[in-house]
């Protein structure tokens, strides 16, 4: 049976969600876990290993596509579905290149949500109904771009400096959080700027900010 785990700092969302999804769903899907923010979303994926999982774009402690992007590592085979007020393009190409299979809006109808989880179990992709595919197609959203630069190309350890970066943090401050050397950040820091072809910290954080990119983002990790 496959299973669907329940992502949003919302206790009655989740709740709304589970019920219509064991509603719709019947026997044939199983809410199997509910988390309220990022990074216990992230340890509960790895638990519980869902097979899809409807997650929420702005959360606590990791925003969603930092959930998408950490989950990839800890439970490859679940596939992820972001649930967001934006459909911008930016956010939508954010989404995608962590590995989001689906982008649903939450102006959408709860029909819809559940026709993008059936779609994305049977191996599909799903955008919103309501999302503007010229847009899409003008971001080069769906061409994998996260292969050859942006976002994924960067390591666990740049993506979180990137998130102190935009938090204010001075390379000293970094250091002192990280437990390293200050010039190790700094290489991070260069390694960073380089992959991502921006060189100043305004559009470093600019960057950070529009990708959901926490400084929490390289923790944990083990």
């Amino acid at each position: 049976m496959p299973t669907v785990m329940l992502v949003d700092d919302h206790a009655l969302v989740r709740a709304g969600m589970r019920a219509l999804f064991e509603r719709a769903g019947g026997a044939a899907l199983a809410v199997v876990g509910e988390a309220e923010d990022g990074l216990e979303a992230v340890r509960l994926a790895q638990r519980v290993q869902p097979d899809v999982a409807v997650v929420d774009m702005a959360l606590p402690t990791l925003k969603g596509v930092e959930v998408v992007w950490r989950m990839r590592e800890e439970s490859p085979g679940t596939r992820a579905v972001i649930l967001s007020m934006h459909a911008d393009a930016e956010y939508v190409q954010a989404a995608l290149r962590a590995g989001a299979r689906g982008y649903v809006l939450k102006s959408a109808a709860f029909t819809e949500l559940l026709e993008a989880v059936g779609v994305v179990l049977g191996g599909g992709r799903y955008l919103s109904a309501q999302l503007r595919p010229e847009r899409l197609r003008e971001a080069d959203a769906w061409r994998g771009v996260a292969a050859s630069g942006g976002l994924g190309a960067l390591s666990a350890r740049e993506r979180n400096i990137l998130g102190l970066i935009a938090e204010g943090a001075s390379t000293t401050e970094m250091a002192l959080a990280l437990g390293v050397a200050a010039r190790t950040v700094e290489t991070h820091r260069y390694n960073l700027s380089r992959k991502l072809g921006l060189h100043t910290i305004a559009d470093l954080t600019r960057f950070a900010l529009r990708h959901g990119v926490s400084a929490l983002a390289g923790s944990d990790q083990r």
